[in-house]
């Protein structure tokens, strides 16, 4: 049975697009990147780098702004994620989704590893229980499924806009499949801003919009103002 292919986009919460599909019409996953160059090290040297756990790059202030559209969705949606706090080695992280008809906010724990521990809903600033299932049912408002990737069909090199700012950005296009319908799913990554899809689209063969991702906003400011105050 192929694999679900989930297009999603790059948050503060969740990893980059998963192009993890594969399939009985031959499908060709993308090889993945080459790690970069590593000067030789004394061998205990290198078993203490190889221990070392990543550095998190998510920082108290941290805000990321995504707009989601097309026909997946009944009207286009613009998810806030901001990182208000850390709290016994758990980010706090205030969720918006408005879509123009209503709003949802929630205020998730996550652990270092990216695991949700806890959800509260927010409602004038105070949170109220909630469970992780509330949280996963706002992700799934901006995931997209296809049924099989079949590989990579072109990539080129360009610029992409992120708010005001200009970035060196690579576009790849794949082949996937939606049932017996083919589509195209498009991704564009810049090595600026790595870990987020700056846009992502999955457009039918008759050119016909399915799905949107764009990244609006990066940005780092003030911890004392969160989603959750505004």
């Amino acid at each position: 049975m192929a694999k679900i292919l989930r297009v999603v986009a790059g948050m503060l919460l969740l990893p980059a697009c998963s192009l993890s599909a594969s399939a009985p019409r031959g499908a060709v996953e993308p090889e993945p990147a080459s790690p970069p160059a590593v000067a030789a090290a004394p061998p205990a040297v290198a078993d203490a780098v190889a221990d070392e756990p990543a550095a998190d790059p998510r920082r108290v202030g941290d805000v990321v702004v995504h707009r989601f559209s097309g026909s997946f969705r009944r009207s286009p949606a613009v998810l806030t994620e901001e990182i208000v706090a850390k709290e016994g080695g758990l980010w706090v992280i205030d969720l918006s989704l408005e879509d123009g008809r209503r709003t949802t906010r929630l205020r998730v724990r996550m652990d270092p590893e990216g695991q949700v521990k806890q959800a509260s809903r927010l409602v004038s600033g105070k949170e109220q229980p909630a469970t992780i299932a509330d949280y996963a049912a706002l992700v799934q408002e901006t995931v997209f499924s296809a049924d099989v990737n079949d590989g990579l069909l072109a990539s080129q090199r360009g610029t992409c806009l992120v708010g005001s700012r200009e970035l060196e950005c690579e576009t790849k296009s794949y082949k996937v499949w939606m049932g017996e319908r083919v589509a195209t799913l498009k991704l564009s990554e810049s090595a600026e801003l790595p870990g987020q899809d700056v846009a992502s689209e999955v457009t039918s063969e008759d050119g016909r919009l399915i799905y949107r991702s764009e990244l609006l906003t990066v940005e780092h400011k003030d911890a004392e103002s969160s989603v959750a105050e505004r």
